[in-house]
């Protein structure tokens, strides 16, 4: 098993629907075993652009955290969608064992 954290922001839409709810509906069409969304309170990127950086207002852009534990099959094939939506994302993952 693999664990998955895609890192988003809630600015990054497909039309007009966020691209972590895209990811999501992907992965429960595809089978996976479960997904969850984490939403940040701030943050940065590698541009240095920052994620809402007033953390008492609900308004901006904010970071968005995807994360999910796969098989490496899956998981690939969930990374390699979320890449052809939004090239720029990045991908981490390791290793894990489950209990």
């Amino acid at each position: 098993m693999r664990f998955y954290a895609i890192f988003l922001s809630e600015g990054d839409v497909i039309g007009d629907e966020p691209l972590y709810r895209k990811v999501v509906e992907e992965a429960k069409r595809m089978g996976l075993s479960g997904i969850t969304v984490v939403k940040g309170h701030m943050g940065f990127g590698k541009h240095k652009d920052s994620l809402d950086l007033d953390p008492f207002h609900s308004y901006g852009d904010k970071p968005v955290i995807v994360i999910v534990v796969e098989t490496e099959e899956k998981g690939e094939r969930l990374v390699q969608m979320v890449k052809n939506l939004k090239s720029d994302a990045l991908v981490v993952s390791w290793e894990v064992t489950v209990h």
